[in-house]
């Protein structure tokens, strides 16, 4: 049985759902490739980058509820751009643990941002009975975005570089 698109993915949060592919795509270059970069640049303790991340997401999605609020998802979306794309920059040029690991702060901030901010917008976009369909359509975002940005990052580093890939990402 195949269904149609509306049938399956709730159309009014497709744009949503292309902020979160966007971010997703992004993320995977990260995700995928860190260690690789980090033992081909001699970046000793790489691993702890995600702890730093994940550290970092979670102090910012304690200051996204209350900014959200107050100035809405626009400033919010925007500047956890910025800071994601800040420490794909920094990843870019990263030629220590302590750079490493401030990229990992940077992006981190943008990701704690990002993913609430998204999530909010998506919930408040469509009726309680649309949510779940609403919620896998930026589920499916975040699928699709993690797969063809971890390709298409890896043909970017493997045809000129993981600092290029990591400054593409950052663009």
């Amino acid at each position: 049985l195949v269904r149609p698109l509306p049938a399956l993915y709730e159309v009014r949060v497709l744009g949503v759902s292309f902020m979160q592919f966007c971010y997703s795509f992004a993320y995977s270059g990260i995700a995928t490739f860190l260690p690789t970069y980090a033992i081909r640049n001699n970046i000793p303790h790489a691993s702890y980058f995600f702890f730093v991340y994940a550290i970092s997401v979670l102090f910012s999605r304690a200051l996204v509820r209350k900014t959200f609020d107050l100035r809405g998802p626009s400033r919010l979306i925007f500047a956890g751009y910025l800071f994601f794309a800040a420490g794909a920059l920094v990843l870019g040029f990263s030629t220590s643990t302590p750079m490493l690991y401030l990229g990992g702060l940077l992006a981190g901030m943008g990701g704690g941002m990002v993913m609430p901010t998204i999530n909010t917008m998506t919930m408040n976009v469509v009726e309680r009975p649309a949510r779940g369909k609403a919620n896998a359509t930026v589920m499916t975002a975040i699928d699709v975005g993690m797969g063809t940005g971890a390709l298409i990052l890896g043909f970017v580093a493997q045809h000129a570089s993981y600092r290029v890939m990591y400054i593409s990402v950052s663009i």
